[in-house]
């Protein structure tokens, strides 16, 4: 969260938790322009953080982090409950 508020220096306040680098304030400074930009716009796509749209069939997301970017979802790995892999022992409906 220090990260999507800017507030790295709040944990810091009455011990010093970590030594937050120029790197990290710049990762923040990113995603508290996306954050804003959403607010703004309801897009949260910048200049320095292009962010795709969204769209049926190809699941892309941003990462944040040392190498920042836009990703694809690995969609193979998120289709384990289909049809072929349901097995007598797998729950049909969730009874919450």
């Amino acid at each position: 969260m220090p990260y999507w508020f800017g507030t790295q220096d709040a944990f810091n306040k009455f011990r010093t938790t970590r030594v937050w680098t120029e790197f990290d304030r710049a990762l923040s400074e990113r995603m508290m322009d996306t954050l804003v930009a959403f607010a703004r716009t309801g897009n949260p796509s910048t200049p320095a953080t292009p962010w795709p749209q969204w769209a049926e069939g190809t699941q892309k997301f941003v990462e944040f982090g040392d190498d920042s970017g836009v990703r694809e979802e690995n969609r193979a790995r998120l289709d384990f409950h289909t049809p072929a892999n349901v097995t007598p022992s797998t729950p049909r409906v969730s009874r919450d």
